[in-house]
């Protein structure tokens, strides 16, 4: 649960003056990537960038952006 925690946790609580979106995805893709879990293919750009947004607004649940993340980063997974 540490990615989606890590997710929610730099995009919700603004511990920059700018970029919390941005910052909150690249760390996610990062961790994923140091844990050889990447992805084949990403979703389009705007895909992300309106998930996050949802993420940022609270309009997630927790469990929601795990199953996002699974299927972006490990879709045999479900």
């Amino acid at each position: 649960m540490e990615r989606p925690a890590l997710l929610e946790s730099v995009n919700r609580n603004h511990p920059l003056l700018d970029g919390n979106r941005r910052l909150a995805w690249l760390l996610v893709r990062e961790l994923y990537l140091s844990y050889d879990l990447a992805p084949l293919r990403l979703p389009p750009a705007g895909q992300i960038d309106v998930f996050i947004r949802q993420v940022a607004a609270d309009a997630v649940a927790l469990d929601d952006t795990v199953a996002w993340l699974r299927q972006v980063f490990d879709p045999d997974c479900g």
